[in-house]
C-alpha cells in the first residue's frame, strides 16, 4: 500500500515537473497530490 502511494505520488510530481506551468497551477497539483495520496 505505502510504495503504491509512493509510486504514485512520484509519477505525479514528475508528471507536473515535465510540464513546468501546470506545476505553477497550485490548485492542480495540490489536488493531484491529494487524488493520488488517498
Amino acid at each position: 500500500m505505502g510504495f503504491e502511494v509512493m509510486g504514485r505520488l512520484h509519477a505525479c510530481i514528475f508528471f507536473f515537473a515535465a510540464q513546468w506551468d501546470f506545476l505553477k497551477d497550485s490548485d492542480k497539483g495540490i489536488r493531484c497530490i491529494l487524488l493520488n495520496s488517498i
